[in-house]
């Protein structure tokens, strides 16, 4: 753990890193025990990523690693993103990698229809987060995050990444977009205790070193360009893509109160009860009505084996279970009322065409008689040569009104053609 503390880039909030201070001071000097993180016990991982089903009683959380099987349907999962963020598992806390699996695990199964990121974080390590927040993006179960505290730096890249962000109250604190390196340097209190460092590098590595000792001697500006600037890029891009509504005063770095910014790092206030409890509601709702419209399309086919039945003149037997039953002479009627039934759907059908064809040709005489009384008043006219003819633009051979008659009858002609097609 103190490896990742000292070698690490970080997506933190400064205040909280500073203030971590004595705490990593008694870790090195042995003075505070930490178990290490172990999911060995359901009440642990239940800790971290459980399972629930409100409004039943006798229904509670669900681990998702050790009682999976046993999560009933429209359950919702919730998984902490809670504390300084790491890669791995450390000081009893699950790392990213952990609730990345936790997440996928709620994801593939079946009972879960909605995970809730449960955050509480002032960020971690770069090392982690972004695929973290990848592994978000690629579910398929909604996920919503909800910040309880704070979802800083790294937090809010990861909650960034769920379907939607909420704060628990006006006063959550979100945001800290941006990239720090801090590191102490200790060699010159070894160096007065009469300790003397040796670093050898090949020759052939002449860039070893260089970052670091340009750090040492306090030249931060090609790190500073090669290294956080390009993270701190990557970063403020991802915030804009998953959150659309920020504008870029909200990258700067600064911390801001989840009532100030509603509408662009968060999405509103609820609690984690009214996720629950709208969760729970939209699944019940669903379910109500893809029961409804199962019922009711089953209604329609019990009406119509009903009128069937009544066709037949069928009165059904009740069976000692209470089912309904045919015997063989009701069975017989019943498949003669069944082929009766079709030869009346056939017959109608047949009649409704033979009507329709009947309609058709009535027209068709109709339209013909038209053309032929065209054709004759064509006859009359003078110069005009057939029926078949076409308008004159010579206005020497014809006057416009002849010319208006002959696009008439061309078109009639041309209407005839159509209808004995």
């Amino acid at each position: 753990m103190l490896s990742q503390v000292y070698r690490g880039k970080w997506f933190i909030n400064p205040a909280f890193a500073i203030s971590q201070g004595p705490v990593l001071a008694a870790l090195m000097n042995g003075q505070t025990v930490m178990e290490p993180f172990s999911d060995r016990t359901e009440e642990d991982a239940c800790n971290y990523a459980y399972a629930i089903k409100p409004g039943a009683a006798n229904v509670g959380p669900y681990s998702l690693k050790y009682r999976s099987d046993d999560i009933p349907p429209n359950s919702i999962a919730i998984i902490r993103l809670q504390g300084a963020l790491m890669k791995n598992d450390y000081c009893g806390d699950p790392g990213m990698q952990t609730i990345g699996n936790y997440i996928k695990q709620a994801d593939k199964h079946e009972n879960i229809t909605k995970i809730i990121l449960h955050v509480d974080s002032p960020g971690g390590t770069v090392d982690g987060t972004e695929d973290l927040a990848n592994i978000i993006k690629g579910i398929e179960t909604p996920i919503e995050a909800l910040v309880d505290g704070m979802a800083c730096s790294a937090g809010i890249w990861i909650s960034s990444a769920c379907d939607k962000l909420w704060a628990m109250n006006d006063f959550a604190e979100v945001g800290s977009v941006g990239v720090l390196l801090s590191f102490a340097d200790v060699q010159p209190y070894y160096e007065k205790m009469g300790v003397k460092f040796h670093t050898i590098t090949a020759s052939t590595s002449p860039d070893k070193r260089k970052q670091f000792n340009e750090l040492l001697a306090g030249n931060y500006e090609n790190y500073i360009k090669e290294v956080l600037n390009p993270l701190d890029e990557r970063f403020m891009e991802t915030i804009r893509q998953n959150r659309p509504g920020v504008k870029e005063e909200h990258l700067s770095g600064k911390v801001f109160f989840a009532k100030d910014v509603i509408g662009s790092f968060v999405d509103g206030i609820k609690t984690l009860d009214q996720l629950i409890n709208e969760s729970i509601s939209g699944s019940v709702s669903g379910a109500a009505s893809a029961i409804n419209n199962q019922n009711y399309k089953s209604m329609e086919e019990l009406t119509a084996l009903a009128a069937v039945f009544a066709t037949a003149e069928l009165e059904l037997e009740v069976d000692a279970d209470g089912g309904l039953y045919l015997n063989t002479e009701q069975l017989e009627a019943f498949n003669a009322t069944l082929e009766q039934s079709d030869s009346v759907t056939l017959a109608t059908e047949r009649d409704s065409a033979l009507a329709a064809q009947q309609t058709a040709e009535s027209e068709l005489a109709t339209a013909n008689e038209r053309i032929t009384a065209l054709e004759q008043e064509l006859e009359k006219k003078p110069g005009a040569e057939s029926a078949s003819a076409t308008p004159s633009t010579d206005k020497k051979k014809t006057s416009a009104g002849a010319s208006d008659e002959f696009e008439t009858l061309a078109n009639a002609g041309e209407l005839y053609k159509s209808i004995k097609q």
